[in-house]
């Protein structure tokens, strides 16, 4: 079943540690290419200050075939309000620990349970003061894939024969008021400064309702999420750099430095997945846990092992819950391009029997 939302000092403990990973210190300009799966991300920072965007792929992989999941994520915290770079890493880590702990094989309903507990969160530390924008594509080992937009970041497809569309659909005012009127999209004189104005991002109060929500992915067709700092640069020039890249690594490189050479003010970022069925092939059957974290600078890996000292705690945590089997002692280890050097390492538990990872570090 969907887990509800969790308050509990562990979760949190276990959501901040990955949302600093996301957050660390990076290159002004930082691309990563994951063969297996067939997937780049990239990110530059262009004229801003500060990189408020954040780009994600999570590959986790359990005994359990319907857990076993791929998540490309791609969040733009949003300019102008608190800190859009902690939300954007809330965001990702928060999803990530709802989708884990949800064992449920459908891929809408459990992402969509997953989407609504992540912005509760973001809005129980925000307030509002921050939010960001949300697009992702969600790969199960068992279902069909999904993709949502939240917000004015963008999902495309990518055909085999030079096809280029955008399939989502910007939350903003402009989009709304042809929503509401489609006879009559013209956005009335002197709505028009507010036409670009978001209607929709994680970190707002109440209920989100992702409208650009797609099950029927083309497993052989390519697909590109973006921040508004990328698809600025037009949708005809994106297309023929997508069309004449010979790599996805090379796709990503290649948009965000022309944002950055064609002196774009927004960050720029990217994540390009060459083929859907390459990145389920990419999900082995296995009988125990793993998980895999990338950004645009570096790789965070997850690594389960029987803990003794788990065991011996007369099957209880901290709450007086009896563990639902032996946990599993978790090690983080952060190793960057340059030297493939472990630069943390610390350790945390999950419970191996639901799936819901649960911090009790000493």
């Amino acid at each position: 079943m969907p887990l509800t939302a969790a308050s509990t000092e562990p979760a949190e403990r276990w959501i901040d540690r990955v949302s600093n990973w996301l957050g660390r210190p990076k290159p002004e300009a930082a691309s990563k290419n994951i063969d297996d799966l067939s997937i780049a991300l990239g990110s530059s920072v262009n004229l801003r200050p500060d990189n408020q965007d954040r780009v994600a792929v999570f590959r986790f992989v359990s005994p359990h075939r319907a857990s076993s999941f791929v998540l490309l994520a791609l969040a733009d915290g949003i300019g102008g309000m608190k800190e859009g770079g902690r939300c954007a890493d809330l965001a990702i880590a928060t999803l990530l620990w709802y989708l884990i702990g949800d064992s449920t094989g459908m891929s809408r309903p459990r992402l969509a349970n997953a989407l609504q507990l992540t912005n509760d969160a973001v809005y129980q530390r925000f307030r509002e003061r921050g939010g960001t924008t949300l697009s992702l594509i969600f790969i199960p080992k068992s279902a069909a894939p999904v993709a949502v937009n939240i917000g004015d970041s963008r999902l495309y497809s990518c055909g085999v024969h030079g096809s280029f569309r955008q399939i989502s659909v910007d939350d903003n005012v402009e989009n709304q008021l042809r929503l509401m009127n489609p006879a009559n999209s013209k956005i009335p004189q002197g709505l028009a400064q507010y036409g670009r104005q978001l209607t929709q991002f994680i970190g707002m109060q109440g209920v989100i309702d992702p409208r650009s929500f797609f099950d029927r992915l083309d497993g052989g067709t390519a697909y590109l999420l973006t921040s508004d700092g990328l698809h600025g640069q037009g949708d005809s020039m994106v297309s023929q750099i997508i069309a004449n890249a010979p790599s996805p690594l090379d796709v990503v490189k290649r948009l965000t430095f022309l944002a950055r050479w064609t002196g774009a003010k927004d960050n720029s970022s990217a994540v390009f997945i060459k083929s859907l069925e390459d990145a389920v092939q990419a999900i082995p059957l296995r009988k125990d846990h793993s998980a895999e974290l990338w950004d645009a600078d570096g790789k965070l890996e997850i690594l389960w092992e029987t803990s003794l000292r788990s065991q011996q705690r007369k099957g209880r945590d901290r709450h007086g819950d009896k563990h639902a089997g032996p946990k599993a002692s978790q090690k983080e280890k952060v190793a960057s391009d340059a030297d493939e050097k472990s630069s943390e390492a610390v350790e945390v538990s999950f419970e191996v029997g639901d799936q819901r990872p649960t911090d009790n570090a000493n």
